[in-house]
């Protein structure tokens, strides 16, 4: 499912009803921080990928250029995101934060083209 319209995006079919409510809340997160990030520059894209039962991630797309992924965690005491940036070389970095708005402040200030 690397459909990169956030509106859209589903739990994967074939995931077992055990996911939830843990599925349902992190899809919900994931499409909350696409559609902020997509705001942040028009050639931003986001795509959805459930890479094994159980877990997905988002990668996030500037001119086509992989510059990040993000995974929503759900804990006791809320949604825990984790932002990985300039995964496509060394200096790789993580980040971790509870809001949408404190992560693309996070994404704005370490991506290339701002």
């Amino acid at each position: 499912m690397k459909n990169t319209n956030p509106e859209i995006w589903q739990i994967p079919p074939d995931w077992h009803q055990d996911f939830e409510p843990e599925a349902s809340l992190e899809l919900q997160a994931f499409q909350e921080f696409a559609q902020a990030a997509l705001k942040i520059s028009s050639d931003m894209s986001a795509q959805l990928d459930p890479f094994e039962p159980g877990y997905w991630k988002v990668d996030l797309f500037h001119k086509q250029v992989h510059l990040a992924e993000v995974y929503a965690n759900i804990e006791a005491s809320g949604i825990v995101y984790t932002l990985y940036t300039s995964i496509e070389d060394e200096s790789e970095e993580e980040y971790h934060f509870r809001t949408v708005a404190e992560g693309v402040s996070i994404l704005k200030n370490v991506l290339p083209f701002h």
